[in-house]
Formats: structure tokens, sequence, C-alpha cells
């Protein structure tokens, strides 16, 4: 029975340092950045937003109203078709209830690399240092390895 409460309690103490562990670096992950940036993906041949073009701009809306960033930049050209990814994106966030003046356009991106760099450039511009990133699930890994590299 020793034994027993011996080990309960380093297995207890184990799991209270790594809850103290994620709980601080949880802690030290921003809850409000100066802008939510979206990344461009390609509309749908006739100029509405796909299911993944319209899944990343609703989490954005869900964000910008929850108060995680007064602003959002919408990343994207016409990069596959005759539609530029940030008009289309944009005007489906306006039909959400985000004002326009909260929205912020890149239209020169044409890939992921240029996506972050256009809209780092606007931050930039607008003294902004911080932006939470919104993408696909299966996108987000390559962007985190691009925003690190740069």
């Amino acid at each position: 029975m020793k034994l027993l409460n011996r080990v309960l309690f380093y297995l207890f103490a184990v799991v209270f340092a790594i809850a103290l562990l994620t709980a601080g670096v949880y802690l030290t992950i921003p809850t409000r950045f100066d802008a939510i940036i979206v990344l461009g993906y390609p509309a749908n041949s006739d100029g509405t937003p796909t299911p993944e073009q319209r899944e990343r701009v609703l989490e954005a809306v869900r964000e910008y109203k929850a108060g995680v960033a007064p602003y959002i930049i919408m990343s994207g050209t016409s990069a596959h078709n005759q539609y530029i990814e940030a008009d289309v994106m944009a005007q489906l966030a306006r039909s959400q209830g985000v004002p326009a003046s909260a929205i912020l356009e890149d239209v020169q991106a044409h890939n992921t690399i240029q996506n972050i760099y256009y809209s780092a450039r606007i931050m930039h511009d607008h003294g902004w240092n911080s932006a939470e990133i919104v993408s696909s699930p299966s996108h987000l890994p390559r962007a985190a390895l691009i925003v690190n590299t740069l």
C-alpha cells in the first residue's frame, strides 16, 4: 500500500508540474493583437468564396468580434483566376458585419511567403507589431515555418 501511495504521489507531482508548465506557456501567448492576417486562398471561378476561403474568413470574423484585434488584413491577389482573393475575402467579412474601416487588403501576394511579406509591410506602415495568422489547419504549420524563418 505504501508503494502505491508513493507512486500516486509522484504521478500527481509530475502531472502538477506539467500543468504548471503548460499554464506558464499559455500565459505568455498574447490574447490581443494589432491585426488578424488572413492568408489567401483562391475563389471559385465565378468569384464566390470557396469553402476553404470561407472558413478562413469566418474564423477571422469570429476572432475580430471576440476582440482579438481591431483590424483584419486580407491577403492575396488573383493567382489562380481573375478574382482577387483579398477582395473576395473582404466582401465576405463585410457581409458578416465587419466594418470596411477595419479591413485592409494586400492585393499583391501570389503565395504564402508573399502573403506574410506584404502583410508585414502593411503592419509596419501602421506601426503594428503583432498579428494572429488565420489559415487552414493543414496550412498553418507551413505558414508558421515561414514566419519563424523571416
